[in-house]
């Protein structure tokens, strides 16, 4: 029994090295005890593209620089992709109104004793990622009195390496374009393919499916920007043999542009038969007719993508949002800002598109008949946050009348509703709501 489970193990440990590889090894500088966000040493890791798991590895240790033992320090470590993670182990207060918007934080504690110690993150999104280690806080009343003299000189240094899984990797695909796939049990064929900028939503045609014997379904998942994983994803659906054995399949995916979505499928099966079927892709845009473009009526035509699928108009777009909770399709004025800032401080602003005469439009015309979006970027990593601010004003409406000018009375209660979302759309609601508009099965 002994040599079977010693045998598995080392088939195991094969498995996992094969698949398994180490990207990245560093170390800190000298930690010290946290006081405030400046004593803290951040470690910068970048994760590669169509990574399906990664592991960061922690160990910290004492350095002796005396004759004298050192004793292990109590060590914290935050990690967060896209920026350095807002931290407050002092419980300190943070912003009324923080919010945190670039992905959970995760947090770690341990001893400086060499011992090791992991993160992991299955469908991790690609880019960088950043870890805040420090000697745990201590409450300045709660700190014991130590007596001057000979004591052991320390140093508490972090070592760090990043672990990940790349295979199997995504096939990229194209739209219209016919893929024919053969699925084997316990695996998973990955594709991706790109939304540009012009694409509202995509339909995914599935046909030509034929179930193995003993399969029960086939799984189907979508994600935004990294792989789908068995706990997340935007959409997820199971395929039955019962329902969809030699019949077609159609899903329809709201779509965020300039992004990269992937799609993986997974086989059910008890035996090592295979499953096949053939699929294809195809983007859509929708905006409103020509004869009530500028009316945003509720009339609105449906066309395949091409060059001309959204209208653009002085400073703005004039797009068009369909969605399967929306009893009509919502048209909207979508402002794709121009970011101003100076390297003399970490003060940055996003303006309109300047004029032809290089002048920049100070304001953006909200009526109650449509919606307007404001699209801006914020770079990654130089980028860790801040306050948003926007400036309100309230202009009374003019008519023209023929030559003449009529102004309106100005409204005198009026409520604006905003919402803010990173790599999405949120639609506002009345009074006071936004509504993600993606779909789960």
């Amino acid at each position: 029994m002994q040599t079977e489970l010693l045998t598995l193990l080392l088939i195991c440990l094969e498995t996992i090295s094969q698949e398994i590889v180490m990207v990245a090894k560093t170390h800190s500088t000298p930690l010290i005890k946290y006081m405030d966000y400046s004593d803290a040493a951040v470690l910068q890791f970048k994760i590669p593209e169509d990574v399906h798991f990664v592991s960061f590895k922690f160990e910290a240790e004492e350095i002796e620089e005396s004759l004298f033992r050192c004793e292990p320090n109590d060590i914290d470590v935050y990690l967060k992709s896209g920026s350095p993670p807002v931290i407050n182990p002092d419980n300190s207060e943070l912003p009324k109104h923080f919010l945190n918007y670039s992905g959970p934080i995760k947090e770690l504690k341990f001893t400086s004793n060499k011992s090791c110690h992991y993160i992991n993150v299955t469908s991790p999104y690609a880019g960088f990622y950043f870890a805040a280690a420090f000697i745990a806080y201590t409450d300045p009343r709660l700190r014991a009195i130590t007596q001057q003299g000979l004591t052991a000189k320390c140093l508490t240094v972090l070592n760090a390496e990043l672990w990940v899984i790349k295979k199997p990797r995504p096939y990229i695909i194209v739209p219209e374009k016919q893929e024919h796939v053969v699925l084997h049990p316990r695996t998973n064929r990955i594709f991706k393919f790109y939304v540009s900028d012009y694409t509202e939503y995509v339909i995914l045609h599935m046909k030509k499916i034929k179930f193995c014997v003993d399969c029960t379904k086939i799984k189907l998942r979508v994600q935004s920007h990294r792989i789908p994983n068995v706990n997340e994803s935007l959409y997820s659906m199971d395929l039955t043999k019962e329902a969809y054995d030699t019949k077609n399949f159609n899903i329809q995916i709201m779509t965020v542009e300039d992004s990269w979505y992937y799609v993986s499928f997974n086989l059910d099966s008890k035996t090592d038969s295979e499953a096949e079927f053939a699929f294809t892709f195809k983007c859509f845009s929708t905006y409103p007719s020509n004869d009530t473009q500028l009316l945003f009526s509720n009339e609105t035509k449906i066309f395949p993508l091409n060059i001309n699928s959204t209208r653009y108009y002085k400073h703005s777009i004039l797009r068009n949002y369909a969605s399967p909770y929306l009893h009509l399709n919502l048209s909207y004025n979508q402002y794709n800002l121009v970011r101003e800032g100076s390297i003399e401080n970490f003060f940055y602003s996003f303006d309109l598109h300047p004029d032809t005469d290089g002048s920049v439009p100070s304001s953006v015309n909200i009526t109650n008949n449509d919606m307007t979006a404001l699209k801006f970027h914020i770079n990654p990593a130089t980028d860790i946050g801040g306050t948003l601010q926007f400036s309100l004003a309230f202009k009374p409406r003019i008519r023209k009348k023929g030559a003449a000018r009529e102004i309106g009375e100005e409204s005198k209660q009026v409520t604006i509703i905003g919402c803010l979302r990173n790599n999405g759309k949120e639609i506002p609601t009345w009074p006071n709501k936004c509504r993600q508009l993606v779909c789960h099965f």
